[in-house]
């Protein structure tokens, strides 16, 4: 074993043969990523006529992600079993493989791979998903004209999440981050001639680069405060109090307004629902351990920042935001991170659930049902259970990639996405039918399933929360939203599988389901039964009697993390139990015994259009956004109507001084105020004249523009290193 470097009560080490193996999982997707855009654009060049094999490319996209989820596995064993011990209180170490992003003074700026439980677990978690996935979408888009374009593209946005989960320091995370919204952009606006998938597209990229922004000033303030971006560094600093979690009162509000945009927080959940224009393999990847779990996993990274590692105690200096709250303890609790990541996690599981019942196009129940979860996630980490969010996160990556293949399979085979246009499915499909029962009823937490111990957890996190204001309301409120999440589900699945058949049936013919999508299937659904076994013997055995062994994944999942959550008791699980069943029975009333009658009174119409409006978020953002700026252009127009035009030059120019000074206020009129005018209007057109010749329009100019500024921002780095730069001055 190499040298190791103590931390507090923790280690790291390096390992070079397990970081090649981690870039090993990393630039396979990449490179078969990068060959496949390639091979799209050598057949644009040969014409309309010229098309790769389908069979070749999906083989050759979905074989790179296999060999990486292989690469995972070895890479996985070899860490487990060298560097992480579950005897006694535990024993972990963490692998770290850095370099100079450039050859410059700060040391800051690191092409970095962390090697911990939390990415490991993740890490496997991904590329078995993605895995599933590839192989699905090698059916699922049979006779697309842009194939090849496809698979490259998913395969690049697949490596640059795992980029993302093995990075070690906010530099490299922001870089996979911001590949991963560029690749998202791509794939969601997939069917780009299509105005909804453009619009969809165009939005989703602004709404993250909202979050973007928010990372850069995290990262801003972070290095301000420690001069690096390294997660273990920062939280030796912590441990050591180099550093005081006041240090990062800023950095962690920052951060967690990176997830907001990323993983589709409130306010900014509005293109999450959007996504859905994408192709479905794009939605299950995207919506189950990529993209929209990319914003919570940074907080899990970052926990350090606003919770202690050791417990759930936090440290909140009341001087970092004194000034805001009076010296008020109340109000300095709630504008604390921590509670500030709860509330919005709460509001955002409960918003997602609403706006899920009113719903009518499968994929965005389930993109709703998504944003619910998502919300259950944050808030579990807002309440000190970082093990509870990121056990959740694990199960619900499972049942959900599982529930939108499911999805997918449906829609390829009615050719609708509308679920008024399908029911009495079950029989025509039957195998889709049984796996998307298993991951629905993962998704509404029914007992012993892999969702009900996940969702369990992050529940009893918030009821145990001793910083989070309110978490008992807020606890509640998540009971609610675990009916409301039955309630939908339910009206899902009977609608789709139970039921009159409402398509028709003289142009569609509903069949079983491709063989290759139907193995995705059964192998997503496997695991979650998996998965829901292994948690109930785990947590069970241990109500009998200690158990801290791998089998007791709770348990085991804190002691890698270094936070453990309350004991599972089974009067913790009656509310959310009771809440479930009450949202099933009051489904099955209205839906299997035909009382839709109910839903057309003026009250449930009132919250319905509430619901189905999204809560008029999108519509308020765009007048926040648009208003100040109109407000802003009139106050110009306004200032420059009133005050330059009729105050100076009709009252005080002309008026004041008198016709015996008409022909100076004439010659300034003419010469000063429209020569200024002027002379200010010819510049501006004679630069944009000039600007307007590099606006070819032709991509490969701007890339060579691109490429350009790249060289003279490198040599500026590099020259600065060897001290040129100072020489010459």
């Amino acid at each position: 074993m190499a040298e190791t470097t103590e931390v507090a009560t923790e280690y790291f080490t390096t390992n070079p043969e397990l970081i090649i193996w981690a870039v090993i999982v990393i630039a396979i997707p990449f490179i078969t990523g990068v060959i496949l855009m390639a091979m799209r654009v050598f057949e644009i060049k040969k014409g309309d006529d010229y098309k790769i094999s389908e069979s070749f490319t999906g083989l050759f996209g979905s074989t790179g992600l296999a060999l990486s989820w292989i690469a995972s596995i070895i890479l996985a064993f070899k860490y487990f079993g060298e560097y992480v011990s579950l005897e006694g209180h535990g024993h972990i170490e963490k692998v770290v493989g850095d370099t100079a992003f450039l050859p410059m003074k700060s040391s800051a700026f690191k092409w970095g791979l962390l090697l911990d439980p939390l990415s490991m677990i993740f890490l496997v978690a991904l590329t078995t998903i993605a895995t599933a996935i590839h192989f699905y979408a090698s059916n699922y888009m049979h006779g697309d004209s842009a194939y090849t374009r496809f698979f490259g593209t998913l395969n690049f946005f697949t490596g640059s999440m795992l980029l993302f989960v093995l990075s070690s320091n906010m530099f490299t995370s922001f870089i996979a981050w911001e590949l991963l919204g560029f690749s998202s952009y791509l794939l969601i606006g997939y069917f780009w001639p299509k105005r909804s998938a453009s619009h969809a597209g165009r939005k989703a990229f602004m709404y993250n680069k909202i979050g973007d922004v928010s990372f850069i000033f995290a990262m801003g303030f972070t290095y301000a405060r420690a001069h690096t971006f390294d997660y273990l560094t920062l939280q030796y600093m912590l441990q050591t109090h180099e550093l005081t979690m006041a240090d990062f009162a800023l950095p962690g509000l920052f951060l967690f307004g990176a997830a907001v945009g990323k993983s589709a927080q409130v306010p900014l959940l509005g293109w999450l629902p959007e996504a859905m224009e994408g192709p479905t393999p794009v939605s299950a990847l995207l919506h189950s351990s990529t993209m929209v779990k990319a914003g919570l996993y940074l907080i899990a990274r970052s926990f350090f920042t606003f919770y202690y590692t050791e417990g759930t105690h936090v440290d909140w200096t009341a001087s970092e935001i004194s000034f805001l709250t009076n010296g008020s303890e109340t109000m300095l609790a709630f504008m604390s991170t921590p509670n500030i990541i709860a509330w919005f996690g709460t509001l955002t599981a409960l918003a997602g659930g609403l706006m899920a019942l009113t719903a009518t196009d499968i994929k965005k129940v389930l993109a709703f049902s998504t944003i619910s979860q998502l919300g259950y996630i944050a808030l579990a980490i807002g309440a000190g259970g970082v093990t509870a969010g990121f056990y959740h996160i694990i199960s619900h990556a499972t049942f959900k990639s599982l529930l939108f293949l499911g999805a997918g399979a449906v829609i390829h085979s009615v050719h609708s996405q509308e679920m008024s246009d399908m029911g009495g499915l079950r029989k025509q499909m039957p195998w889709t039918f049984r796996m998307m029962l298993v991951g629905t009823l993962g998704l509404m937490g029914v007992p012993l399933m892999n969702g009900f111990w996940s969702k369990d957890a992050v529940l009893l996190a918030m009821k145990e929360s001793e910083v989070v204001v309110g978490n008992m309301f807020l606890y509640w409120v998540a009971v609610f939203t675990a009916g409301v999440t039955a309630f939908y589900s339910t009206k899902m699945l009977y609608l789709t599988f139970y039921g009159k058949a409402r398509y028709d049936d003289s142009h569609v013919k509903p069949g079983p389901t491709s063989p290759r999508m139907k193995g995705a299937l059964i192998f997503l659904g496997s695991l979650v039964i998996i998965e829901s076994i292994w948690f109930t013997i785990g947590t069970l055995k241990n109500l009998f009697g200690e158990d801290h062994s791998l089998l007791n994944f709770e348990y085991a999942l804190g002691t890698m993390l270094g936070v453990h959550g309350g004991e599972f008791a089974f009067v913790d699980a009656l509310p959310s139990t009771t809440a479930v069943l009450l949202g099933f029975g009051f489904a099955y009333f209205i839906y299997a015994k035909d009382n839709k009658a109910i839903l057309n009174s003026g009250f449930v119409q009132f919250f319905a259009n509430i619901f189905e409006n999204r809560f008029y978020l999108d519509k308020l953002i765009y007048y926040i956004s648009n208003g100040p700026t109109m407000v802003i252009g009139s106050a110009f127009k306004t200032f420059d109507k009133k005050v330059i035009d009729e105050l100076i030059i009709d009252n005080i120019v002309t008026d004041k001084i008198g016709f015996g000074s008409a022909r100076t206020s004439d010659w300034m009129d003419v010469n000063v105020v429209d020569g200024t005018v002027k002379s200010i209007a010819n510049s501006v057109s004679t630069v944009g004249g000039r600007l307007r010749l590099f606006q070819t329009g032709l991509v490969s100019n701007y890339a060579k523009y691109m490429m350009l500024g790249v060289v003279v921002i490198l040599s500026f780095f590099v020259l600065e290193n060897y001290n040129v730069i100072n020489f010459l001055n």
